[in-house]
């Protein structure tokens, strides 16, 4: 039950990421981070979040503490990569199916090029992001919407770059959506 308990809210956050998509490589940017890239560079973001958040872990057995570390690297599409280490931290009753967790990610972003409608970005970590998520469960279900927040800064073409997400979601059929800012442009989509 634990490992569907970790990669439930991921789930649908993986589905996002391949709405977002990304264009073919050609040359440098002319001017500041298009919309497309901003939706890009969230994409790589969150599935590298993904791959290193969805991997098995141990079964529970009645109350138990949750106390889950990790590190893994994922490749960016144009070469790079981003490095994601955290833990998982709460207590989770296998008995009740009621529980909570709260996540704490560094991202670590190396010369990760994505591109976007022709043009190719390359970020850096300005030194790196954070992502923080808190879960609850109950009677062995999501007690509420949950909440994802990504933030921190990179450089992207050699311009600095705030990041700003927070990911809200559902997994019981209510409404999803990532919002907030990439370089200044906004990002506001449902899933």
């Amino acid at each position: 039950m634990r490992s569907t308990i970790v990669r439930a809210p991921f789930v649908l956050a993986v589905a996002l990421a391949f709405t977002l998509g990304c264009g073919d490589e050609t040359t440098e940017p002319s001017s500041a981070v298009s919309e497309e890239a901003a939706a890009a560079l969230a994409d790589q973001l969150l599935s590298a979040s993904v791959n290193t958040l969805d991997s098995p872990s141990p079964s529970l057995a009645a109350s138990v503490p949750i106390n889950v570390q990790f590190s893994n690297g994922s490749s960016c599409p144009g070469g790079g990569n981003i490095n994601v280490s955290g833990n998982l931290t709460g207590s989770f009753d296998t008995d009740t199916g009621s529980g909570s967790a709260w996540l704490q990610v560094l991202e670590t972003v190396t010369d990760c090029t994505v591109t976007a409608n022709g043009v190719n970005y390359v970020a850096n970590g300005n030194p790196y992001l954070s992502m923080t998520g808190s879960f609850t469960w109950l009677n062995g279900a999501p007690a509420t919407q949950q909440t994802l927040r990504i933030g921190g800064a990179l450089d992207i073409n050699g311009r600095f770059c705030a990041i700003t997400l927070t990911i809200l979601y559902s997994t019981t059929g209510g409404s999803n959506s990532i919002s907030g800012t990439v370089c200044g442009v906004g990002v506001n989509q449902t899933f």
